[in-house]
């Protein structure tokens, strides 16, 4: 999955990539919207990012109807 996150400054968007979600110690593959969990991303700035910074999720184009 792809995300970018936006940067307040000058509102552009870097892609970051997630890579892996970890759910009570376990991999999965998705959550619940209401479930948190550790996820590891890849990017541009992803180990910069901060607790207060929004990420969108990119739509993905194979699955638009």
């Amino acid at each position: 999955m792809e995300l970018h996150r936006l940067a307040p400054w000058n509102r552009t968007a870097s892609p970051l990539t997630l890579v892996a979600i970890e759910w009570y110690g376990r991999q999965v593959d998705q959550l619940d919207t209401m479930h948190s969990a550790k996820v590891t991303l890849t990017g541009a700035g992803a180990d910069s990012l901060a607790v207060w910074e929004v990420l969108d999720s990119v739509p993905d184009a194979s699955e638009s109807p």
